[in-house]
């Protein structure tokens, strides 16, 4: 399976630490792996997203918990939009995420 990025999600992952980038990149080889079959814990649907395939990929690195919203396109593709780390709260940015 092929897996895009979007210039948000590259800005963000571009700017992680060496052990969050690791643990992220663990995750995403995982994702190219299994695709739409990768299970919980590591992917799990976003609840309240208008759109019905929104994922998010969700990765620990050093306690904290780091999401990545993707979605799977046609031919499958998986594209990771955008992510951040979770314990950093921003309710308006996943609204925007999300709908």
């Amino acid at each position: 399976m092929t897996i895009e990025t979007t210039g948000t999600f590259d800005a963000w992952f571009d700017a992680l630490n060496d052990t969050d980038r690791a643990n992220m990149l663990a995750s995403i080889i995982a994702l190219r792996e299994r695709g739409p079959m990768l299970p919980r814990p590591y992917a799990d649907t976003v609840n309240g997203s208008c759109h019905s395939n929104m994922k998010e990929l969700r990765v620990q690195s050093k306690g904290d918990p780091l999401r990545a919203f993707f979605a799977f396109a046609p031919k499958r593709r998986g594209i990771l939009l955008c992510a951040g780390n979770k314990k950093l709260k921003c309710p308006l940015k996943r609204r925007a995420f999300i709908s």
